[in-house]
Order: structure tokens, then C-alpha cells, then sequence
């Protein structure tokens, strides 16, 4: 912040001019009155303050450039008083002449300083628009940006920022949440085997199912490529799960990707990072238990032995 004593350092140089012409001002008017004496002393004193009032005023016009319009009608002004000064040692055969020169002056003058304000007016409203616009313009920059940095691109849903951020306040929010941790199996072959348009079709379509049933009753994060968190508030998780696999029936049969997941109770003893790599541990043990009993269905049941034929 700016310091009284800054500002009066900083523009001392224009103080010193303006005290040098009401001392310089001040000195000539006296000199007048000795050297020739005017018609009325006081009225003469009085336009020869108000003429100086004016040159100050026109020399911080100048020196704040605030336009031509302003600077050649406040300086008309000037020399309008000026004119106005002199009139007093005028002869009473050249007054009316004088006056007629003054008036016009002043009316000149007048007529540009007013024209000045009124484009000071319309400049100053334009201004104000355009710094409204500019507010608008950076308000929803800093909204996109927020949502950037808190929104994953393709699903939509929070990313793994969010899920640290938010987390204390989803659990003030659900009472007793569990913590969801789902990886999708086979995801990598789809890629792999259909193209990264296909995986990513697949993501979207399983974050508008997750989101559809989630509803209001908790929050879900993408954490990776194929790996989601759910904090879910609702009565039963397992009920969740079975929902889900439901309805994700249609696309997973026609792309061959499951999933597997983790269920953990929410302790707010526990730190957020640590539920995470405890509800990771039952996803992959999930993963494995889901794999060795495929690989069990998979083996070949042993035939039964006929009955030898009976002697």
C-alpha cells in the first residue's frame, strides 16, 4: 500500500509548479495595481485568483492527458479570464468590444468542456462494461479451471484430487459410508483388442450407470485408467454392487470386461490413504478369488470309468 509521504514525494514536482504560478500570480497582480491602477481593485483581484485557480486546473488537465477536447476547452476558459483580467485597464471605448471577444470565449470554451464530460461519460460506462465482461469472462475461467483440476475429462466424474479434498466433508455428510474400491477386469484386452475408442466408450457408458445409481447417495472418483472409488452413504454396499453388475449386464457381455472390488467401513480414525490401500488389498484379493474360481470351472471334470464288462 501506498504511503501519504510516497505519493507526495512522487509528485512534488507538480506541487512545486503549481505553488511557483500562485506566487509568480500573486506578485504580477500586485505589480499591476502599482503600475496602473484598474477600475474595480476588488473584482480585479478576484478574476486574477479565479484566472490562476483555472491555469492550475488546466496544467493537471495537461499533465493527466485527459483529452484533447478537455485540454483545448479548459484552455479557451483560461484565456477567457485572462481576457477578463486585462479588461479592467481597458479603455471605456474598447470595453464593449472586449466583452463581445470574452463572451464568445467563454461560450467556446464552455461548449467543449461540456462536450468533454459527456465523452468522459460514455467512455467511463464502456469502461465499466468492459471491465464487467472482463469479472464475467475471468469467473468462468476460474470455474472451468476449478472443474479442470477437480473433474476427470472423459467421465465426469471427481478424480483422485477431489476424492482427498472432499473427503472429510462426505463424511460429515453420510453417516457410517463405506468405501468402495472397484478395478475393472479384462479392461486392457478391450483396448488392446478394439482400440482405445472402444475402452473409452466403455469408461463413459460405466460412469453414467455408476452415476445413475449412485444418485444421491454418495460421491464416485475415477482414480485411473480402469480403477474407481465410490464413497457410498446408502443402506447396503453389497446391494450396490449387485445393482451395479446389473446393469452394467448388457455392455459387459458384448465387451467381456468384469469387475472386481473392495467393500471397507469408513472410521474417521483412519487416514484417507489408508482406507485406500486397505480397500485396494480386498479389490485384488477379489481379483484373484474371482480368477482361481474360473480357472476351477475351466478344468476338465474326470470322466467316469465304465464298469468292465463281466466275465
Amino acid at each position: 500500500m501506498t504511503k501519504p509521504t510516497d505519493t507526495l514525494r512522487k509528485h512534488r514536482k507538480y506541487i512545486a509548479v503549481h505553488i511557483l504560478i500562485w506566487v509568480i500570480g500573486c506578485f504580477i497582480l500586485i505589480s499591476l495595481t502599482r503600475v496602473s491602477a484598474p477600475f474595480q481593485l476588488i473584482d480585479f483581484y478576484m478574476e486574477g485568483l479565479f484566472f490562476f485557480a483555472c491555469l492550475s486546473t488546466f496544467i493537471e488537465i495537461m499533465r493527466l492527458r485527459l483529452g484533447w477536447l478537455m485540454s483545448v476547452g479548459w484552455g479557451t476558459f483560461t484565456s477567457a479570464l485572462a481576457l477578463d483580467v486585462l479588461d479592467e485597464f481597458s479603455p471605456e471605448s474598447q470595453y464593449m468590444t472586449l466583452h463581445d471577444i470574452l463572451e464568445h470565449f467563454l461560450q467556446f470554451g464552455l461548449i467543449l468542456i461540456c462536450i468533454a464530460f459527456l465523452q468522459a461519460i460514455v467512455t467511463k460506462r464502456r469502461l465499466i462494461k468492459a471491465f464487467e465482461r472482463e469479472i464475467e469472462f475471468r469467473r468462468q475461467l476460474e470455474i472451468r479451471l476449478k472443474k479442470i483440476a477437480h473433474q476427470d475429462a472423459l467421465t465426469e466424474l471427481f478424480n483422485r484430487r477431489a476424492f482427498f479434498e472432499k473427503y472429510a466433508n462426505l463424511l460429515i455428510r453420510y453417516k457410517q459410508p463405506t468405501l468402495i474400491y472397484i478395478d475393472l477386469d479384462n479392461f486392457k484386452q478391450l483396448n488392446d483388442s478394439q482400440g482405445h475408442e472402444a475402452g473409452d466408450e466403455y469408461l463413459v457408458n460405466f460412469a453414467s450407470r455408476l452415476k445413475r445409481i449412485l444418485a444421491s447417495q454418495g460421491a464416485a472418483f475415477r482414480f485411473g485408467g480402469d480403477e474407481f472409488v465410490v464413497i457410498f452413504g446408502g443402506a447396503s454396499a453389497e446391494h450396490f454392487i449387485i445393482e451395479l453388475r446389473k446393469q452394467l449386464t448388457p455392455i459387459n457381455k458384448e465387451s467381456g470386461v468384469d469387475l472386481s472390488y473392495g467393500l471397507i467401513n469408513i472410521s474417521g480414525n483412519i487416514a484417507a490413504d489408508q482406507l485406500i490401500k486397505e480397500a485396494d488389498e480386498l479389490m485384488y484379493r477379489n481379483k484373484q478369488e474371482k480368477k482361481q474360481r474360473q480357472a476351477r470351472a475351466k478344468q476338465p471334470r474326470p470322466r467316469p470309468i465304465p464298469d468292465q464288462a463281466k466275465d
